[in-house]
């Protein structure tokens, strides 16, 4: 995929902005053709690639979703058409990588579709994890 390519993808991550304690949370990442023609992406894995980055407000990474995993050597094309919309889903279940739950507070999540190249970066996204009493 061409920088060019990459401006011309509107990525964006979709999750409720607030969520109870140990609930599981629901990620979407959305990218978005926005051109008036069709853009090849050469997507890495078997399936579209999700990396997900929970961290909290100073930068301290609490969860990395591909943290310790092996994504095959496999690039699948993948064409998107003018205004098709390419989605992934992921959940976190509200754990460190070492399996801990996280205390209730602010948190920052980054998310981004793995390419042959530069993967494609939505914004980061405030996440509130709220305790039940509040």
């Amino acid at each position: 995929m061409t920088l060019a390519a990459q401006d011309s993808i509107h990525v964006e991550l979709l999750l409720e902005p607030r969520v109870p304690a140990g609930e599981p949370v629901r990620l979407r990442l959305r990218a978005e053709n926005v051109t008036q023609h069709a853009i090849d992406l050469y997507l890495r894995g078997r399936a579209p690639t999700l990396d997900v980055v929970v961290g909290r407000g100073d930068g301290t990474v609490v969860w990395h979703r591909l943290e310790g995993e092996i994504i095959p050597a496999i690039v699948q094309l993948r064409a998107l058409r003018p205004g098709e919309r390419l989605e992934v889903d992921a959940s976190w279940d509200q754990r460190t990588n070492a399996g801990e739950a996280v205390a209730p507070g602010d948190y920052v999540v980054e998310a981004s579709l793995l390419t042959d190249g530069e993967p494609l970066r939505a914004p980061p996204r405030p996440l509130a994890i709220r305790s039940a009493a509040r």
